[in-house]
């Protein structure tokens, strides 16, 4: 049976044929007769598989849709098979994952150029905002493996005392000694696990 990845593989191959192992990598610079090529190749998939070879060759892939939901507040990256999400103070692993590691490579280069920035040996890290996220990647050279990515969102509705309550966050004691922390503008620190 055919996968969304079988595809995206076969679509590859195609284009290795086509343009040579070089340009495998160079997704982000194409000529229109590249688009074409890549989009024709496209079209001739399952219509089920084309939103995600389409996000795979020329998006974000498997960070689409989670770039598009409200309710997540965190996405990390730590490589191509391994993509987790936090959503109402939960972490989920992401059932879905990048095809290759070009693809990976490629998509990552694709969030330096929306952002107006870059990695390298000399400055291994990049700090900007990305649609409506907070990024943080750090370069491969300094992960030792694969580039980190860290997206987070801030919640559309901000915690309070009583919601974190309700969340087993604390006890009623507890926000009863925190409130009046912040009441008389004391310092203090909160040491408990997160998620």
């Amino acid at each position: 049976m055919l996968s969304v990845s079988n595809a995206f593989q076969e679509i590859q191959k195609s284009w290795v044929e086509l343009s040579g192992p070089q340009f495998l990598d160079e997704t982000n610079s194409l000529s229109e007769k590249e688009k074409n090529f890549l989009q024709e190749q496209i079209k001739l998939r399952p219509i089920d598989f084309q939103p995600r070879l389409r996000g795979e060759f020329f998006e974000y892939g498997p960070l689409d849709l989670l770039l598009e939901d409200l309710d997540i507040t965190e996405i990390l990256v730590n490589g191509p098979k391994s993509i987790w999400l936090e959503k109402e103070g939960k972490l989920y692993r992401h059932d879905d994952f990048f095809f290759s590691e070009i693809s990976f490579n490629n998509i990552i280069e694709r969030i330096c150029q929306a952002v107006g920035g870059h990695t390298s040996l000399n400055h291994p890290y990049l700090e900007s905002k990305f649609l409506d996220f907070r990024l943080t990647l750090i370069d491969a050279s300094l992960s030792g493996t694969f580039a980190a990515l860290s997206l987070r969102r801030h919640p559309k509705q901000v915690w309070s005392l009583e919601r974190l309550m309700k969340q087993n966050w604390c006890t009623s004691n507890a926000a009863f000694l925190i409130r009046n922390l912040i009441q008389e503008r004391k310092n203090f620190l909160v040491v408990c696990e997160t998620g």
